[in-house]
């Protein structure tokens, strides 16, 4: 849906207008904003919204050799938006050998301090896993 974030840029605030997201039966599209000036992107990228992930980076666009960013409200997880621009590298995972599920999350636990009420099923253990860096061999 909408919203208008009141943002603090100095001892003013700026409006800034997100726009075109809807909630349907299908799920939540998070409203968007886009620009491709560089002190409106930082002003965004330095609130607290942006900080505590009220407001996330959706892609990066490159316009006419400027770099274009698209913001958006977070409505849905942050795993459901694109938020790693396409030229960006991961950080090759460290490889640790379990034989089970249970040796799996015991040593996320104890290495890393994971609770366990987090790791209830395979999906949950590899997505912290890759989270903390690793990924098992053998699950």
């Amino acid at each position: 849906m909408e919203w208008s974030a009141m943002i603090p840029a100095g001892s003013a605030r700026m409006n800034i207008h997100f726009s075109g997201g809807a909630l349907t039966g299908y799920g939540v599209t998070p409203a968007e904003y886009s620009t491709d000036d560089l002190l409106v992107q930082r002003i965004i990228e330095s609130s607290d919204y942006f900080k505590t992930g009220k407001i996330q980076l959706l892609r990066s666009v490159e316009v006419e050799g400027k770099g274009r960013e698209v913001l958006g409200k977070k409505d849905k997880p942050a795993a459901e938006h694109d938020t790693q621009p396409e030229e960006a590298k991961e950080e090759p995972l460290t490889e640790v050998a379990v034989s089970d599920l249970e040796e799996a999350k015991e040593y996320l636990v104890e290495q890393y301090g994971v609770a366990r009420s987090k790791l209830r099923s395979r999906v949950a253990i590899v997505d912290s896993a890759r989270e903390n860096g690793i990924v098992f061999l053998g699950i």
